[in-house]
């Protein structure tokens, strides 16, 4: 019973840290797109990628830090492990992503 017990308690703590996670992207993505703007009015993307560290990893398979190639990248993109998709996937349960 008390193994029963931790198992449960340890997957509740990971299902709240990865929720947790894809909820904090989600807001700094919407901070962004609602206030980040340049000198001429431009919303940049590149300073969210930057912020995560994720510069080698999105510019393997990226050319430039668009609005759509990042969001795409940080909302459904399996492949990034700290995507809001692989974060609700693992969120789930130690299942295999496709």
């Amino acid at each position: 019973m008390d193994s029963l017990l931790a198992r449960f308690a340890e997957n509740s703590f990971w299902m709240a840290r990865y929720m947790e996670r894809a909820e904090n992207l989600a807001r700094i993505l919407d901070v962004n797109e609602t206030y980040a703007q340049n000198g001429e009015g431009v919303k940049e993307w590149l300073p969210i990628v930057q912020l995560h560290a994720d510069a080698e990893r999105f510019f393997s398979t990226h050319e430039a830090a668009t609005a759509d190639l990042v969001l795409h990248f940080y909302i459904l993109d399996r492949s990034n492990p700290s995507s809001i998709a692989a974060s609700v996937q693992l969120a789930r349960g130690p299942t295999v992503m496709p």
